[in-house]
């Protein structure tokens, strides 16, 4: 199954906070950076993701890097 890399919004979280169910797309590869798409650091934004696709029923991979983080979602 190949993959698309998808283009991404850039939004930091607002009062409903990060737009999961837009990032957590089946197959979707994404690159997010701080400080553009998230402020805290990016093993504690990694776990937010690891969290988010769990609650939904998600699979993810998640490489963190020095001031990113990158996901690939399979389903």
């Amino acid at each position: 199954m190949t993959a698309k890399k998808a283009e991404v919004e850039h939004k930091k979280p607002g009062p409903k906070g990060y737009p999961w169910d837009e990032w957590l797309k089946a197959g979707r590869k994404l690159v997010l950076k701080r400080p553009r798409d998230f402020g805290c650091k990016p093993h504690g934004f990694a776990q937010q993701a690891r969290t988010a696709a769990t609650k939904r029923g998600i699979k993810v991979a998640v490489k963190v890097g020095e001031s990113e983080v990158r996901l690939e979602v399979s389903g």
